[in-house]
C-alpha cells in the first residue's frame, strides 16, 4: 500500500500538502484554471522544491493563457528538476510551448529538441518539429 511518507516526506505539513494538492488538481481537471494556480501557488511557496507545484503552476498558467507565468514556472520546474539529476521531456516541451506563443521561434525548436532528446518517442514535440 502506499503511503503519503513516501510522497511528501514527513513532518506536519504533510496532510495539508497532500489536500491542497488533490484540490489543486481537481479544480485543474474541472477547468477551474484560476482557484487551481491560487492553491498551486501556496503549495510552491510553501515548499519550493516540489515539482509537482511548479508542474501544476504552469499547467494552470498554460491553460490561461499566460505564457510568461508559466514560462517562469517551467524553468523553476526544470531547476528543481536538475538539481536531481533528473529531466521531464513534458517540461521542455510546455516550454517550448511558452517561447513560442511568446514569438521566440528558435528558443521553441531548441526545447522541442530537448524534449525528444529525453523521451524520442514524444508525439507532441515531434508534431511541434513537423516530424509526425
Amino acid at each position: 500500500m502506499f503511503s503519503g511518507k513516501a510522497l511528501w516526506g514527513k513532518g506536519p505539513k504533510q496532510a495539508s500538502k497532500q489536500t491542497l494538492y488533490t484540490d489543486a488538481s481537481n479544480l485543474l481537471k474541472h477547468k477551474k484554471y484560476s482557484e487551481a494556480l491560487a492553491l498551486f501557488e501556496q503549495l510552491a511557496a510553501d515548499f519550493p522544491g516540489s515539482t509537482r507545484a511548479r508542474r501544476g503552476c504552469a499547467q494552470s498558467r498554460l491553460a490561461l493563457k499566460d505564457f510568461a507565468g508559466a514560462k517562469a514556472d517551467i524553468e523553476a520546474w526544470i531547476a528543481n528538476l536538475k538539481s536531481r539529476g533528473e529531466s521531464d521531456a513534458d517540461a521542455h516541451f510546455h516550454l517550448g510551448e511558452c517561447l513560442q506563443a511568446l514569438g521566440d521561434d528558435e528558443g521553441a525548436t531548441a526545447c522541442f529538441k530537448t524534449a525528444i532528446g529525453v523521451n524520442p518517442i514524444h508525439t507532441r514535440a515531434l508534431k511541434a518539429l513537423g516530424r509526425a
